[in-house]
């Protein structure tokens, strides 16, 4: 996890359907989590949002399937 971010909420939508909600100052370190989930495996099909920015805080919505 890196150290700029913040996540505010982790759902289980479905019975495998997962949805996280982060948010960070820094693009850099939300593009780093989101590959991340997706290269060692937390997640299959991982999908993420382009991320909406408010005070020069940003946040995404990261979402996929467990294993």
């Amino acid at each position: 996890m890196p150290d700029e971010v913040q996540v505010t909420s982790i759902q289980n939508t479905t019975n495998t359907h997962v949805e996280i909600q982060a948010q960070s100052r820094s693009y850099a370190q939300l593009g780093y989590l989101t590959t991340n989930i997706k290269v060692s495996g937390v997640l299959l099909n991982v999908i993420s949002t382009a991320g909406q920015q408010d005070n020069g805080i940003i946040t995404i919505k990261i979402e996929g399937d467990l294993p």
